[in-house]
């Protein structure tokens, strides 16, 4: 799906239904598998990208992936420690 038809969609949800929509999947991953973390964190990234039609949630959802490539940076820069 082109990131156009995410944002358009984004659109018609609105932010109040993508955010629930997205503490909903949180919820959902917090009981399950790994494996079910990783399927919740592909659908989440998903729901981000249809969030930036909107330059405010848009900001947000930039912030949120620049801190945690900080974190993953600081994490392959020091072996694996935080």
């Amino acid at each position: 799906m082109r990131i156009k038809n995410k944002r358009k969609a984004g659109e018609i949800l609105g932010r109040a239904a993508l955010a629930a929509r997205i503490q909903e999947l949180a919820r959902e991953a917090a009981g399950g598998s790994y494996k079910d973390a990783m399927a919740v964190a592909g659908k989440i990234s998903v729901l981000a990208e249809a969030a930036t039609y909107d330059d405010y949630w848009g900001e947000k959802v930039g912030m949120g992936r620049m801190s945690e490539e900080f974190n993953l940076q600081v994490i392959a820069k020091n072996g694996g420690e935080k």
